[in-house]
């Protein structure tokens, strides 16, 4: 054959640079028994009436498929393509593996390619459609850029070429880039058809006249002017210098690809020529282990046998001693978290530094959340590295930019101009890269594929949940008896860290994005997994082998660190729920840093907008769910917190922590807490933050606690001002009526003379006409035992009875339910004995009643059976609604009864959780 030798030189250069990329045709698969494209559509030739003048193979295949339909069509290609179900990879395929380009691209709709190829331990990502691209993460690709049968995705068709950038756009775009850098190589095609010449179209502004990197292989004999002008657009065909018979086309190309495995350059790999495909990587400050193994041009000879160790596969076949070259020593040790490298034990004590120095002090800005002053000051380096021809951290810097979101009330500061001022990022970037050599050429071209298009995150977040699958699947096994033994837990520990390290020391701004938050989400759920297994006990199993790997009994620091900034607030109960937890454990040093949080954060937040506010409050949320033993520590909290119009359920959330550890509290805390609830309600009403009076009922509870009789009484300031206007100025005293809630919960607590005002202004307004009295209000005070209001007695049952009578229109919903309100009213009033149980029968309002509560139908209906006890408890737990709600023995007896039938049929049962 006259196969140019300058051109196997190229190509076996490019393969041991892992700079490769061979394009696979339908001609590979047909040495396999397969129907070659012309026969495929000759089987749909066979059912059409049409002109055998007819040539054009996609027209042919868009007939069959307009008047047959889609569902006969894809039924038409199974049922060809099942008659070769024994079809098995060839020769050609082997030779392939044994070259082990970077990428495959392939039109073939079979699965031979792919199963050769991964039936090594170095595995491609299948790209079938547009979506299988941001979660591959292996950095080598198998692209089926035709589509695969069993997606039915497959381009056949006139229609399907007509639309294909539309259809895959995606993987259209990413074959433009990787055709940019690599060499390629098409075997397997026909120049003369279709399928290589839409390739051919598509990649054609890519290849820029730069004919050394495109090669076509065919063992047909061409004629000059043919490889001429394919030449002069970019590609050199390699072809025969005569004719070859049909038969023998697969084993040309099988002697073809012998040319190029057979020249693998082994001897050639040392330490220096490792040092000189990695190093640069030098330019990042810290680099995945994945992204050395993969740039290391070693997968048939090294493997990653854990995410920390890159070893030899077989030491006695192949290796060299990279311990003689100290700068690919220092870097490993440096700049990755390698423990084992090639033979050489890694002193990881040297891992660390502080990053990017160019970088980093806007990076501080950063994670200050000084926003709109960390994209002034990337602006300023990117252009200042731009000026000096640092554009790898020109590209950082940039990229930072861009992607540095200030916050809604956060101040703004004007930018700089970009330096460049013709085209886009996106240009400027392609521009460097094209116009760059060697180690820039390379870092810039890892910038964009991995950092500038996410890259690096999609693959994290890919990691991460096949790994948490196998952890679920684990506790399901441990939970049912069953014994682990393994590292899944340490290495999503690992990938999870080694993910932080990149974007840290490489100072990327990507945490505002949720990309970034579901990598952090996904493994606190990882951790949760192994949380709760800490809460299971099979002691009574028995068997020889027990327990499970993946377990920890709190999270500490480290962990808390990175989910507390960064956990969705409202998925954080979704997690919980999910695996029946209501608190969480953590480490004491662990629980002093959210504390020590929470106090920084008070201490720097300016106001309600603060850009620090929604992670005051999101930290509040957090430690709402962790497992406390102590309360003290919530004392000062809650004296620290700031009262904001808009930050009450934060407030709730201490004051409930609070409540729950009350017996843990001292005497001087008990007196602090009066000192600083009686401050919140005088900023509270004061600033007439209306929304901080659903806290009353527990700024109240919080005043109860304290037992000592002689602290019971509270001045409110500016109080005794308002009530003594309301009184004597104005001429009625419903303005009485906006401190409802605040009587409600504080007016047992009030001062002698304050409550003699107040019990003042009431009297007043139970004589005014009925038409001004505020019903609702009335009976809240009388529900709070601040007044009976005992002159309105009649006229307050009358309002509630009218309000039950009344008609309701259908189809209008109102919120809260009037009816319902009613009801709760009356049921309440009826337990203080301020309305005896006959008055209600005689009113009537018995079966308007009943139905609507079960406490209502327990309590003053006497309906008592189990469908009752079932809607209580919708609404109560067991032993509250059975201590509640019974009366007597014979109550108890049926919540008991009800329990053990629950049991009997199988309705509930005992879990072995441990909490």
């Amino acid at each position: 054959m006259g196969i140019e030798k300058q051109a196997i030189e190229n190509i076996v250069e490019a393969m041991n640079d892992d700079t490769l990329i061979i394009f696979v045709g339908a001609g590979v698969s047909a040495n396999s028994g397969l129907p070659s494209w012309g026969q495929l559509v000759n089987e749909f030739e066979k059912e059409l009436d049409i002109n055998n003048s007819i040539t054009d193979y996609l027209k042919i295949a868009q007939f069959y498929y307009d008047i047959w339909g889609q569902q006969k069509y894809y039924q038409k290609i199974m049922d060809i393509f099942s008659r070769h179900n024994d079809a098995k990879p060839n020769d050609i395929h082997k030779h392939i593996l044994k070259i082990h380009p970077k990428h495959l691209i392939t039109t073939n709709y079979d699965t031979l390619l792919e199963d050769m190829m991964n039936s090594s331990i170095d595995k491609y990502d299948i790209l079938k459609r547009d979506e299988d691209i941001p979660y591959s993460n292996s950095g080598q690709y198998i692209i089926k850029m035709h589509g695969d049968l069993a997606l039915k995705n497959i381009v056949l068709k006139e229609n399907d070429y007509l639309d294909y950038e539309e259809n895959f756009y995606m993987i259209s775009t990413l074959i433009k880039s990787l055709i940019m850098n690599n060499t390629l190589l098409f075997i397997g095609y026909s120049l003369g058809d279709s399928t290589f010449n839409s390739i051919f179209r598509l990649i054609q502004k890519s290849l820029g006249g730069d004919a050394k990197h495109a090669y076509f292989f065919t063992p047909q004999k061409q004629d000059e002017p043919v490889i001429e002008y394919y030449k002069k657009r970019g590609i050199y065909v390699l072809s025969s210098s005569e004719e070859v018979d049909s038969s023998k086309l697969g084993e040309y190309t099988v002697d073809f690809l012998n040319q190029i495995s057979s020249k693998i350059d082994e001897e050639s790999l040392n330490e220096v020529v490792l040092w000189k495909k990695i190093k640069f990587l030098d330019k990042l400050f810290f680099i995945e282990s994945r992204d050395i193994a993969g740039f290391s041009g070693l997968n048939k000879h090294a493997w990653l046998t854990s995410p920390d160790q890159f070893v030899w596969r077989d030491r006695d076949a192949f290796e060299f001693n990279v311990g003689g070259n100290s700068e690919l020593i220092n870097f490993i040790e440096e700049k990755t978290s390698l423990s084992q490298f090639l033979g050489i034990d890694m002193d990881q004590s040297n891992m660390g530094g502080l990053g990017n120095p160019v970088l980093t002090p806007a990076f501080e800005l950063y994670k200050e959340k000084k926003f709109s002053l960390a994209k002034v000051k990337f602006r300023e380096i990117a252009n200042t590295s731009f000026a000096k021809k640092d554009y790898f951290n020109f590209l950082l810097a940039e990229f930072n930019v861009a992607h540095i979101n200030p916050g809604f009330f956060e101040e703004k500061v004007e930018l700089d101009d970009t330096v460049y001022k013709d085209g886009s990022f996106d240009s400027i970037m392609d521009r460097i890269i094209d116009s760059s050599k060697e180690d820039l050429r390379k870092i810039a071209i890892f910038f964009r594929d991995v950092i500038y298009n996410f890259k690096f995150v999609y693959r994290k977040l890919s990691k991460i949940d096949v790994l948490m699958d196998k952890l679920r699947q684990e506790r399901v096994a441990f939970k049912n008896g069953g014994y682990s033994s393994n590292n899944i837990l340490l290495t999503v520990k690992y990938e999870f860290y080694s993910f932080i390290d990149f974007i840290e020391k490489n100072c990327i701004c990507v945490n505002q994005y949720q990309e970034y938050q579901l990598v952090v989400s996904r493994y606190f759920e990882c951790l949760l997994i192994a949380l709760d297994n800490s809460y299971y006990n099979n002691d009574e199993n028995n068997y020889p082998f027990e327990g499970t790997s993946s377990i920890i009994e709190a999270l500490d620091l480290d962990n808390i660190k990175y989910i507390l900034p960064n956990m969705n607030k409202k998925m954080l109960k979704v997690y919980l729920d999910n695996y029946s937890m209501s608190k969480l454990k953590v480490t004491n040093e662990a629980l002093d840093y959210i504390i020590e949080s929470i106090q920084e954060l008070c201490k720097i937040n300016k106001g309600p907008m603060d850009i620090h506010a929604n992670l005051l409050n999101q930290t509040i949320d957090f430690l709402n769910v962790v497992d406390l033993n102590d309360g003290n520590f919530l004392v000062d909290l809650l004296a620290a917190f700031p009262v904001y119009y808009n930050n009450r359920d934060a407030i709730k959330k201490i004051i409930q922590m609070i409540l729950c550890q009350n017996k843990t509290l001292s005497e001087d805390n008990l007196n602090k807490l009066r000192e600083i609830s009686k401050e919140h309600v005088e900023i509270i009403i004061k600033n007439n933050f209306d929304l901080h009076e659903d806290n009353y009922p527990y700024y109240s509870k919080i005043l109860e606690l304290d037992k000592d009789i002689s602290r019971k009484s509270i001045f409110f300031a500016d109080l005794t001002q308002d009530l003594s206007i309301i009184l004597f100025v104005e001429d009625k005293p419903t303005r009485i009526v906006k401190y409802s809630r605040f009587l409600g919960a504080f007016y047992k607590f009030l001062e002698v003379e304050q409550k003699k005002l107040v019990d003042a202004i009431l009297s007043k307004y139970s004589n005014l006409a009925v038409a001004e009295i505020d019903f609702h209000f009335v009976i809240e005070m009388i529900k709070f035992q601040v007044n009976d209001f005992i002159t309105l007695k009649d006229d307050v049952f009358q309002n509630l009875v009218d309000k039950v009578n009344k008609d309701i229109t259908k189809g209008v919903k109102f919120y809260p339910d009037p009816l319902e309100v009613a009801i709760t009213d009356i049921f309440v009033l009826v337990q203080l004995n301020y309305f005896s149980l006959e008055s209600i029968s005689e009113a009537e309002i018995d079966e308007k009643i009943k139905g609507k509560f079960p406490e209502v139908d327990w309590m003053m209906f006497n309906v008592r059976n189990d469908i009752t006890i079932e809607n209580l408890l919708k609404n109560h737990d067991f032993y509250q609604a059975r201590e509640s709600f019974s009366k007597n023995d014979h109550d108890k007896e049926m919540f008991n009864s009800w329990a053990i039938s629950q049991f009997e049929t199988g309705k509930a049962k005992v879990d072995n959780k441990n909490v």
